[in-house]
């Protein structure tokens, strides 16, 4: 006499798989992203366009994490302070001259992103 036990693993291995997809997941993230980064061209305070020359925008997916990044500072190629050594400077004064501010505002999207991909509806 015994007793057997069985588990099907099947389903659950059927959504470890979609949750490895980040296809959609990954384009809404560089959607955030982008309106992000037009939003920092928007509301960079400009005297010679050298700061908001400066800004710059850059993403990666490497082993299932995505990372994205928008700086200042640097390089400003064609404006008047190349590069620009004074974007925390100007950040630092606050208020409208923090042009990080709205852009920090917006990075709750990027966590709705992730609901919506682990409920099965990012890009939808």
């Amino acid at each position: 006499m015994s007793v057997r036990f069985g588990v099907d693993d099947s389903e659950a291995m059927a959504e470890f798989d979609r949750l490895l997809h980040m296809g959609f997941a990954t384009t809404a993230h560089e959607r955030v992203l982008a309106r992000q980064y037009a939003l920092g061209q928007m509301v960079t305070h400009v005297i010679t366009g050298s700061l908001r020359g400066s800004e710059d925008i850059d993403s990666e997916y490497r082993r299932g994490v995505w990372k994205g990044r928008i700086s200042w500072g640097g390089p400003s190629p064609g404006n008047v302070n190349n590069p620009v050594d004074y974007a925390v400077y100007e950040a630092a004064r606050g208020g409208n001259h923090d042009f990080r501010a709205p852009l920090e505002r917006m990075a709750g999207e990027h966590g709705a992103v992730m609901r919506a991909h682990l409920r099965g509806r990012a890009g939808r």
